[in-house]
């Protein structure tokens, strides 16, 4: 096995997962839902996630070569550990998916050329590049998520460098919020917020990853959760209630410029744009550089269709059918939902939600076993919020309604079938042998 990433690398990738888009495409949402509350949001999944974060970090330390199919399938079961990687891997390319959709709509607003062309079209010929990139080997993938880091640090310094000099305390009057509207807003701060899990996916490919797997997991996730809050409290300290009445995130760059002399608000908002732009197709690469490694897990133990071509590497070490699987999904996604923020955000989190869940039943498993470093409350609070978190996730699903969430049904019952249509096959060639 091949070890080509650092601890470093590790958090960059995780970082550039979890700061793609949710940070300022919810900027608005937030505002609308919960006010001055919104930055509370963040916090509050935070607290609710916590107890998950350190049971997946010290999974990680006890499987370091593992991953979710690993977790689920060495504790639980096989059926768990495909659950648990299959449902992970198809959600998270929803999230992927609407992190390119959100870049290739600033560079529409930064190139005019491209508004003659169809706004799923330039989504699709992003899809097939980033696809394309991901064949290239371990240290190139590392300079291109170097590349998208450095440009995401570049808009959340200067908003929050603007809001910290024009900040008015008084933006933050006495507001009441609905319980009701406040509890919506956790599905959609759980997707901005997930991504920490990435270590998992890549802890096969980490320098010493019984260490740096947990400390990738537990440094990158303490980091963005202090920026989030600090961002969007900015943000509403700022502007106010004005956030909430912008018609998309995209309106956010101009309103914070505004505060700039005249002579600078127009390169400062196509300096923020870009940079976005770039955080979003970070946050989509990142996602797709990663999450292979998931099927390519699967197919190693022959538990999908066409696990002789997914488990192929190519010479530069990267499973090239499971990149073009990661794109035709994408692309699905895509059409199907028409890039539609929610019901991309929310199936992303119902993926990964689930991916949890089963992750916490094998820390039970592995603590009853007595392998684990882990108190039982901690498993045990793990396990209640996951299952909160799952009907949270599936109630606005299901009351919003979308084609997407049928695809993604569809995927769910096609991987169940695949699994037991290719343990039937295994055991009849073990009989015929």
């Amino acid at each position: 096995m091949h070890h080509s990433l650092s601890l470093w690398s590790a958090i960059r990738i995780n970082i550039n997962i979890m700061l793609g888009t949710g940070l300022f495409i919810n900027t608005v949402n937030l505002a609308r839902m919960a006010g001055p509350f919104g930055a509370f949001s963040y916090a509050v999944v935070g607290i609710i996630l916590f107890p998950l974060i350190i049971t997946i970090a010290r999974l990680v330390e006890l499987h370091p070569q593992g991953g979710f199919y690993r977790f689920g399938s060495y504790e639980i079961s096989p059926l768990a550990g495909f659950l648990s990687a299959w449902i992970y891997f198809a959600g998270k390319l929803a999230s992927a998916t609407l992190m390119i959709h959100a870049s290739s709509t600033l560079l529409r607003i930064l190139i005019p050329a491209l508004t003659g062309m169809h706004h799923l079209l330039l989504d699709t010929l992003v899809i097939i590049c980033f696809a394309l990139l991901n064949l290239c080997n371990m240290k190139m993938g590392n300079t291109i998520q170097a590349l998208f880091f450095n440009a995401k640090m570049v808009p959340i310094a200067l908003i929050l460098g603007i809001a910290m000099l024009w900040y008015k305390p008084s933006n933050y009057a006495p507001y009441i919020v609905g319980l009701e509207n406040f509890i919506a807003t956790l599905p959609i701060v759980l997707y901005a917020t997930i991504g920490f899990e990435a270590a998992c996916s890549l802890s096969g490919r980490l320098e010493n990853p019984r260490i740096n797997g947990p400390r990738a997991i537990l440094v990158s996730y303490s980091v963005l959760l202090a920026v989030y809050c600090f961002f969007q409290a900015g943000l509403y300290g700022l502007l106010g209630s004005q956030l909430a009445s912008l018609h998309s995130f995209a309106d956010v760059f101009q309103a914070v410029t505004a505060f700039l002399p005249e002579s600078m608000q127009m390169l400062t908002a196509t300096l923020l744009t870009a940079c976005v732009a770039l955080s979003a197709l970070g946050g989509a690469y990142g996602i797709l550089f990663s999450n292979m490694w998931n099927l390519h897990a699967l197919a190693e133990h022959d538990h999908v269709w066409g696990a002789a071509w997914l488990k192929k590497l190519s010479v530069h070490k990267v499973p090239l059918w499971c990149v073009a699987a990661e794109g035709l999904l994408c692309c699905s996604y895509l059409w199907l939902s028409g890039g539609i923020q929610l019901p991309l955000q929310q199936i992303s989190g119902l993926g990964s939600v689930i991916a949890y869940t089963i992750s916490c039943i094998a820390a039970y498993y592995a603590k009853k076993r007595g392998d684990l470093r882990l108190s039982w409350a901690f498993i045990g609070i793990a396990l209640i919020n996951c299952c909160m978190l799952i009907t949270v996730c599936m109630a606005t699903l299901i009351k919003g309604g979308s084609l997407t969430l049928y695809l993604f049904i569809g995927l769910i019952i096609l991987g169940i079938s695949m699994f037991f249509r290719c343990k039937s096959v295994s055991r009849i060639n073990r009989a015929i042998h």
